[in-house]
């Protein structure tokens, strides 16, 4: 997971219309009308290029989209931009309908004429952050302040390459939550870490042959490997998460 530019105030136009249209149904009835966010599944995935949002795992339309907070328990959340992220099916499972949070959940935000107050639906206001959710969003939170990754491969000192590994309580709240530590993303991680470091060999045993200095060997083979690691690292680039914690971990 990466930190994302905050695209909330880009609703786009057509899911304004169908938020106002299904708005009465949606209060009385609890109708949730599922156009609302298939319709704007091209332009979500735009800002996540193309990406689940939780694992960055790329993504193809037709994909799911999930609500951050589950329409089974915020059903008034269930047209809300703020509350859409794209996401693969393995983390929207993992996930499931599951929602905890300091605070008690809150009710339905209505304004005096009985109308949904869409200020206090939004993910970055005052109102929903009150419940200080466990869960890292990809908006709201730097997944790099509450995320790490295991880079060497010491399992007999209990070190599992290409493992996430915790550095808050909402950083291990949301590596369990998420699963991000299942088989297929543990996999990706380390694929990408090896080709690095036999990469890293591969400039060392070269730059040896054309006699470079021992004592300058293992900076000036990371140095040519550097600007790959870097453009990996952008957010548009799958798996950007492992190669940010690359790039730190070589000194970059």
């Amino acid at each position: 997971m990466i930190q994302v530019e905050n695209y909330f105030a880009q609703v786009p136009e057509k899911l304004q219309n169908n938020q106002k249209r299904c708005e009465k149904e949606l209060l009385d009835r609890r109708k949730i009308n599922n156009a609302c966010w298939r319709n704007i599944k091209k332009e979500l995935l735009t800002f996540f290029h193309n990406k689940c949002a939780y694992c960055e795992t790329p993504l193809a339309l037709p994909e799911s989209i999930d609500h951050y907070r589950p329409k089974k328990i915020y059903y008034w959340l269930a047209h809300e931009w703020t509350n859409f992220l794209p996401s693969c099916d393995y983390c929207q499972k993992a996930k499931a309908d599951i929602f905890e949070t300091e605070n008690p959940h809150l009710e339905v935000p209505l304004l005096a004429d009985g109308s949904l107050d869409y200020e206090k639906c939004k993910a970055d206001g005052k109102h929903l952050l009150s419940e200080n959710s466990p869960y890292l969003h990809p908006v709201l939170d730097d997944p790099n302040e509450h995320l790490d990754i295991i880079l060497e491969n010491f399992e007999k000192l209990g070190k599992k390459q290409g493992f996430i590994i915790p550095k808050t309580p909402k950083g291990e709240k949301s590596r369990d939550f998420y699963n991000l530590n299942r088989k297929n993303l543990i996999l990706e991680r380390r694929k990408i870490i090896n080709e690095i470091l036999d990469k890293i060999i591969t400039e060392r045993e070269f730059l040896k042959k054309n006699n470079v200095p021992e004592s300058l060997l293992d900076r000036a083979s990371i140095d040519l490997v550097m600007p790959k690691i870097i453009e990996n690292s952008q957010n548009n680039k799958e798996y950007a998460f492992v190669w940010r914690k690359i790039s730190v971990f070589f000194g970059n």
